[in-house]
């Protein structure tokens, strides 16, 4: 969603150091801090970064401003919406599901929403999780609907406006297609089976064993997230907008979350203390199309190669 994106500039930026990186001299730091110049000041939102390399957080900091109004600085304490980010933790949540026998990836979106049209038989939650259901984006959807960007709309907006679509956009698992209504699905999917919302059992089984006790998902607008830093947009004459929002739509979004907590996420995958290797694999497993081909797409996840580097 465009609305979305312009504020991303200003939320969360994670560096991973390349294997010819083992120390972060004076040079470097200042070679660093030079990028986020433009935004490091108190007139301006900014960022926050982490630069880890063997499992060690080699730089951490904060640019800018987490809150213009009051003045309240970035940290590498501060809680980021991460927007798409969170996919991973959705999708984190449905494998856990499926490894606690609750759910099974291979069974169909019509077996657990019976409501929704035919079509819903052929899409498996693997489809979901890899972006090949052909179902139509509902951020498109509610943009044709006459909605404007910052409108309040609920899940019951977007449970109508999925269900309502009359055919999909290529028959399932022929294409790969970003879509956030297949993750928006499955955030409702964690609540129906588990009978917790998304947040509620993200926490539980996720987030409260890793120790990441400032990511969340933002299901509840009365919600306090300590050290949050607010949304903003910015106008055409420099200065910027408030983003206030009181949605509270998860699944394809809605995830807060640090600097740090991230690294927990990132020291977890190696070294595998509380989710096993099973977990990680099936996370990790890339889609597969109808005639064979292997999309870059697993469960939330892009795997890509990176300056000779493999996923």
């Amino acid at each position: 969603m465009r609305f979305f994106n312009t504020i991303l500039l200003f939320l969360f930026v994670t560096f991973y150091a390349s294997a010819q990186l083992h120390h972060l001299n004076k040079n470097k730091i200042e070679a660093i801090d030079k990028l986020f110049h433009k935004w490091d000041n108190p007139n301006t939102p900014g960022a926050a970064i982490g630069i880890i390399q063997n499992g060690k957080m080699l730089y951490s900091k904060g640019y800018g401003m987490a809150t213009l109004e009051h003045n309240v600085p970035n940290t590498s304490h501060t809680a980021f919406s991460i927007a798409s980010n969170s996919k991973q933790f959705t999708a984190a949540c449905i494998v856990l599901l499926s490894q606690q026998g609750k759910l099974d990836l291979n069974q169909s979106l019509y077996s657990i929403y019976p409501d929704f049209p035919e079509y819903a038989k052929t899409i498996s939650i693997k489809n979901l999780l890899n972006h090949t259901s052909g179902m139509r984006d509902y951020a498109q959807i509610t943009y044709l609907s006459g909605a404007r960007p910052n409108d309040y709309f609920n899940d019951d907006d977007i449970m109508k406006w999925v269900k309502g679509q009359k055919e999909l956009n290529f028959p399932t698992g022929e294409k790969y297609l970003y879509c956030n209504s297949g993750y928006w699905l499955l955030g409702q999917i964690v609540k129906k089976i588990s009978g917790m919302g998304l947040n509620d059992f993200a926490r539980k089984e996720l987030f409260e064993p890793l120790r990441m006790n400032n990511t969340y998902f933002f299901d509840d607008n009365s919600m306090l997230i300590k050290h949050r830093a607010s949304g903003y947009i910015p106008s055409r004459s420099g200065t910027f907008f408030n983003l206030l929002s009181t949605r509270e739509n998860v699944g394809d979004g809605g995830g807060y979350t640090t600097v740090e907590d991230m690294k927990k996420w990132d020291d977890e995958f190696y070294e595998q203390k509380v989710l096993n290797a099973s977990f990680w694999k099936l996370m990790t497993t890339r889609g597969v199309l109808n005639n064979g081909e292997t999309i870059t797409y697993a469960s939330g996840l892009e795997l890509k190669e990176y300056k000779g580097l493999k996923p």
